[in-house]
């Protein structure tokens, strides 16, 4: 899903908003991408504080916006709609809901925040949107995000969840060391990159965070996603974990938990793996998970150039299984 024009708006938004020192909180569709949920996202749906209404107010006068008037099923207290570059934006402070219980209210509140073009977004509250979404009759949103909010995958020693941005500080602390990236097409990271890429890869829904069970702590990720074309109905999976964790089981344990997840639950016909034959941990994982080596590709990935700006070509190894052989 393309949201490239959405990031850039809200991007411009945050900076807006933060300069004013407006409290807000991005809520519903596009908050649930930034939590890895995969829905269409059509517009900006911004929260705020109603403490700081006389500076919103202030801050949207050069805007050529639309105050929007309560009505008996949607009783918000103000609600302003707008739009920039294209993109709707919906404004809301006191938003209500009547339900056939009584007037439900959506507490302002900021449960995370992350970093966007050196921009912070927060976000509001999951659980709460679900409850929103089920005063607003959305069965579908609570759906998604119920399966969402409830998954998880236990194995003898770890929690295996979905990546989210409360993830970040753990995974700087593997992601910026040289070792990691060795047959990766990276280098090692700084704090803003960091934050970028999780930006893109939370939102995927791909990636997966794995936790000791004993402390909670965040010792590596998984990626595991559909490859083009969709309909071959192949994941691919792929894993880096700390190296203060490795040697000891936990990739192995985690990875084999998730792809048998997949295979039982996700609509999969084949799992595959690939990595460079010099990384020996890589493709033992890939073995001891029960994947079978399939191809030995001479010369197949370029991902550095040596002194010269000559490019150094990798082999590589394919590892794979169907759904019947798992």
């Amino acid at each position: 899903m393309k949201t490239t024009k959405h990031r850039k708006v809200l991007t411009y938004l945050a900076k807006e908003l933060n300069n004013c020192n407006i409290n807000w909180a991005l809520g519903a569709s596009f908050m649930l991408y930034f939590e890895g949920i995969k829905t269409t996202v059509d517009d900006i749906d911004l929260l705020v504080d109603e403490n700081d209404y006389e500076k919103l107010l202030e801050l949207l006068k050069p805007y050529p916006y639309t105050y929007i008037e309560s009505n008996p099923k949607y009783q918000t207290d103000h609600f302003f709609s707008l739009e920039l570059d294209g993109v709707a934006i919906d404004i809301m402070l006191g938003f209500k809901v009547k339900t056939k219980n009584g007037l439900y209210s959506f507490p302002f509140h900021i449960s995370k925040s992350f970093e966007l073009d050196n921009e912070t977004i927060y976000l509001s509250s999951l659980e709460e949107w679900l409850n929103a979404y089920k005063a607003m009759g959305r069965d579908k949103k609570v759906k998604i995000v119920e399966d969402h909010l409830s998954f998880r995958i236990e194995t003898d020693r770890t929690y295996i969840s979905l990546l989210n941005f409360d993830d970040t500080k753990a995974m700087f602390e593997y992601m910026s060391e040289e070792s990691v990236h060795t047959f990766e097409d990276s280098e090692p990271y700084d704090v803003k990159q960091m934050n970028r890429v999780m930006t893109y890869i939370v939102p995927l829904g791909s990636y997966y965070s794995v936790k000791l069970k004993e402390s909670n702590k965040h010792i590596g990720h998984i990626y595991f996603g559909l490859s083009n074309p969709e309909r071959f109905k192949e994941y691919a999976v792929g894993y880096i974990f700390n190296n203060k964790y490795q040697n000891k089981g936990y990739c192995t344990e985690s990875t084999k938990a998730l792809i048998d997840y997949g295979f039982n639950h996700l609509d999969i016909n084949r799992v595959k793996a690939m990595c460079n034959p010099d990384n020996i941990p890589s493709w033992r994982v890939m073995e001891k998970v029960g994947l079978k080596k399939e191809g030995h590709l001479k010369k197949r990935v370029h991902f550095k150039d040596d002194n010269d700006g000559n490019p150094i070509w990798w082999d590589e190894y394919i590892y794979g299984i169907t759904k019947e052989d798992w």
